[in-house]
């Protein structure tokens, strides 16, 4: 004979399970925010720890700020669309603003700068627009 708690259990089991494996796409789905990443380096080329990395949104003036790892890398996430500007700063070298970064939803946009010698009291504006 079959026992009808058993299968009964079974089925909420199976259906509990199948909603923890199906949560995580749930939530993907509603995300609304972008990320921008990238690598800091000075002029030879070499990665530079511990630059200061500011994204501004020009629309709103909100602002994010994070610190370059070891590798010299960034991550500024959970950034609301909109068009940004980054600021970096590094001790000893000039600081830069790279203008034009347009983050749509779901964006993981990429961008790289590289800081040059020069008085601190300078400033570097790129206008060049992130791909």
């Amino acid at each position: 004979m079959l026992n009808t708690k058993k299968i009964g259990l079974r089925q909420i089991y199976l259906a509990v399970l199948a909603l923890l494996f199906a949560f995580p796409l749930i939530a993907n789905a509603q995300i609304t925010t972008a990320t921008i990443v990238g690598t800091i380096s000075d002029p030879s080329g070499a990665i530079l720890a511990g630059a200061q990395v500011t994204a501004r949104n020009a629309d709103t003036g909100l602002t994010r700020t994070v610190v370059t790892g070891e590798a010299g890398t960034y991550r500024l996430e959970f950034l609301p669309v909109g068009n940004y500007v980054l600021e970096v700063v590094a001790n000893g070298l000039q600081k830069a603003n790279r203008g034009g970064i347009v983050l749509q939803v779901n964006d993981t946009a990429r961008v790289d700068v590289s800081l040059t010698v020069g008085q601190v009291t300078e400033v570097v504006n790129i206008t060049e627009a992130a791909p």
